[in-house]
């Protein structure tokens, strides 16, 4: 794992699992991924470089589920909101999508989420109850 800022801890639930699965973490220079052939190649803090066959950028985010936790929606451990299938959470009327539900922080993730819930939306407001169902 490639850290560009090297002050980077890693959390104290993570460290154990990282290092127990043989994972190196190594500050690195930012900006230095370059094109090396079919590989990459990255300069770290000490002057190394190390090749690499594929590269996945992970930027570090934190949720965002502080408003909809606050609002009483629940979560999970890792502090994720707890969504149904059609990204509903607990509380009737909230519907929480994108990162704040899943640690797959994409966009194509959370536009698909926003599909879901925007269709359960349009659905409930074409019920003549009006009143959402969980």
């Amino acid at each position: 794992m490639l850290a560009t800022n090297g002050a980077y801890r890693i959390d104290e639930c993570s460290d154990p699992l990282i290092r127990e699965a043989g994972i190196r973490v190594e500050a690195c220079i930012p900006h230095s991924l370059r094109p090396l052939g079919e590989h990459a190649i990255v300069l770290l803090s000490d002057g190394a470089t190390c090749t690499f066959d594929s590269v996945y950028p992970a930027m570090g985010c934190r949720t965002g589920a502080k408003l909809g936790i606050d609002l009483g929606a629940t979560c999970d451990d890792l502090g994720y909101l707890i969504v149904d299938a059609h990204q509903r959470t607990v509380l009737p009327g909230l519907y929480a999508a994108g990162d704040v539900v899943n640690e797959i922080n994409q966009i194509a993730v959370a536009s698909g989420h926003a599909a879901i819930a925007a269709t359960d939306i349009h659905n409930h407001l074409a019920d003549t109850n009006h009143s959402f169902r969980h």
